[in-house]
């Protein structure tokens, strides 16, 4: 059943299914185009004030040769091998010593793949790959002794109006700097996968990673991320919305106007991964297919995923409520709307383009935020973008924003992670007073198990489904046509890593305003902070912040405060304070300072 596919024809059978990447870029960027400058104070969009970009020469390969630039081209930009055959003919027609045939300078590789489980099954040689991405990476950084991995699993729909999808098996360093997701298995079929049978050879590729590592180099399971629906499948478990759905904890739900709730009240008490494997409990429907990865405990190392359960989950759904309204609550009136579209129009254009891939768009289109706009509007914009609402609507908001920036925070975590839980419960138990019962489905149930996972892993985003739902952007990319397209996307994969793993650009992103105690602190000269040799660091210091609100409690404890623009004192600072970055909003004469909650 092995194939080896050549795939001549790829790049030739243009469909009503093909994608446009120029569409794909406009929609990565939406929300972005209609910042404007911000009045008086002369911010704009200007990306130097505070911030720092530069090419990484560490993570950007560069073409020692005529060759290896024409490779880089195609692969940045998914050149087709009819065109980039079609210029390698051109080329040697004047001069160029280069092969007619695109594949011969690419180095396709032989593929294994399979029908298995009405889906044909791509295997990548997971080990080859690693092997492959740890030569490029140790010329440039040394490897960590023990590697941490994080999986991911998900079904993935590259083409517009059909059911046809792929189901894929991805694997992410932890302890690794650079944003690298690799393949370990995908397959496609006309529908979902009717079980997960054809996972087993990738487990076991992963389970000999685990238990003999590689060159030497050992690794760790991290994590296995997933979805809700992707959970439930992976796992074999009742569904979320099923009366026992929730997988860490044994709460029952209760079916209100046809939507399944869960009471906030609910003393939490947790599933254990041995009454999981024992099939003890009312929520396993039989064996899962990565029951036997090494280590792994299948209830607390599958953390709750803070991109669909909080960002797209409930902070989406908490938007469209506050702005539609519903049987409790009345929707937003136009001046109000029109004031928070304002603020978030004001704050969007004092955020550096390169810092946040995408801008929230206006609150008027919420309901079509992705998972990156709405986190910037939860950690960010809240504590401005909400003050015309009520006052209680507010602090309600205010609960739930503050304990998110609390479990996204290195420096939070420790201190404050069952404070913010108490906060979530507290937020959890008021919805349905605000918001009404039918706003206590599983989602705001989640989310009252993000503290745990946060005290387990850290920052809630680093064991999140963001970089592999980036990674599955590549499916639109890769494929062009209907034919073959598993062996295309092996192909057009294999072809990108045989030139380099870090053939696109990587930007260097570097904030230069600091928190010091809880005073803003903006070095003079950003020179000084690239020359290493200097200790101390010639800072402006803006030592009379106050607290930007008082409820829940005071925000100086997490660092956001307000002070004075033309208030300061110039002092050095040694330069190993310098550690706390911050985000700087202008209001009239005064500095809203919000810490960077996120990891660029």
């Amino acid at each position: 059943n092995d194939v080896d596919n050549d795939d001549e024809d790829e790049g030739n059978n243009h469909d009503e299914d093909e994608e446009d990447s120029d569409d794909d870029d406009d929609d990565e960027n939406s929300g972005n185009d209609n910042d404007g400058g911000n009045g008086d104070n002369g911010r704009g969009n200007n990306d130097d004030d505070g911030l720092e970009f530069q090419e990484d020469e560490d993570f950007t390969f560069q073409p020692a040769s005529f060759a290896d630039c024409l490779k880089v081209w195609t692969v940045r930009n998914s050149i087709s091998k009819k065109a980039f055959s079609e210029l390698l003919r051109i080329l040697r027609r004047h001069g160029h010593n280069l092969p007619m045939d695109s594949r011969t300078l690419l180095r396709s590789e032989k593929l294994l793949v399979k029908e298995r489980s009405s889906h044909t099954v791509g295997y990548f040689n997971i080990i080859d790959l690693i092997n492959k991405f740890f030569t490029e990476y140790s010329e440039k950084r040394q490897l960590p002794q023990e590697v941490l991995i994080g999986l991911n699993s998900d079904g993935v729909s590259p083409f517009s109006n059909s059911k046809r999808s792929f189901w894929t098996l991805l694997l992410k360093f932890v302890n690794i700097d650079c944003d690298i997701v690799l393949p370990v298995l995908i397959s496609f079929g006309r529908s979902k996968p009717s079980n997960l049978d054809f996972f087993d050879q990738g487990i076991n590729t992963i389970n000999e990673i685990l238990q003999n590592g590689i060159n030497g180099i050992s690794f760790k399971l991290h994590y296995f991320v997933m979805d809700l629906p992707a959970k439930a499948f992976v796992k074999n478990i009742q569904q979320f919305n099923g009366k026992f759905g929730c997988d860490r904890c044994k709460i029952e739900g209760q079916k209100i106007r046809n939507v399944m709730t869960f009471n906030p009240d609910y003393a939490i008490c947790l599933r254990t991964n041995d009454e999981y494997r024992n099939h003890v409990g009312n929520n396993v429907s039989g064996e899962s297919p990565i029951r036997n990865l090494p280590g792994i405990d299948l209830v607390r190392d599958i953390p709750m995923d803070v991109m669909h359960q909080c960002y797209l989950g409930v902070a989406k759904k908490m938007f469209c409520v506050l702005k539609n309204g519903n049987d409790k609550v009345k929707n937003l009136e136009t001046d109000r709307l029109q004031r928070i579209d304002h603020t978030i129009h004001e704050l969007n254009s004092q955020l550096a383009n390169k810092l946040f891939e995408r801008k929230p768009r206006s609150f008027t289109d919420c309901e079509l935020y992705k998972a990156n706009e709405a986190r910037t509007v939860i950690l960010y914009h809240s504590f401005l973008a909400f003050d015309g609402l009520e006052d209680y609507v507010q602090e309600h908001i205010r609960l739930f924003c503050v304990s998110m920036a609390i479990l996204e925070s290195p420096t939070l975590i420790d201190r404050y992670a069952d404070y913010a839980f108490s906060l979530l419960k507290t937020f959890a138990i008021n919805c349905r007073h605000i918001f009404g019962e039918t706003f206590m489905a599983y989602n705001l149930h989640a989310i009252l198990h993000f503290s745990e996972d946060a005290k387990r892993f850290g920052p809630l985003t680093g064991v999140s489904s963001f970089p592999f739902e980036s990674f599955n952007a590549s499916f639109k990319k890769f494929i062009r046509a209907r034919k073959h397209p598993v062996q295309e996307y092996m192909n057009r994969f294999y072809e990108k890593c045989n030139v380099s793993f870090f053939c696109d650009p990587v930007e260097r992103k570097s904030v230069q305003t600091f928190i010091v105690g809880k005073y803003l602190v903006v070095p003079n000269n950003v020179s000084d902070l690239r020359n290493e040799e200097l200790q101390n660091i010639e800072c402006k210091i803006y030592n009379n912040s106050i607290p930007l609100f008082l409820n829940p409690f005071d925000s100086t404890k997490i660092s956001i405060f307000k002070c004075q623009i033309n208030e300061f004192v110039v002092r050095s600072i040694d330069r190993h304070l310098l550690k706390v970055k911050c985000i700087i909003f202008l209001r009239s004469n005064e500095q809203i300072v919000v810490p960077l909650w996120h990891t660029l």
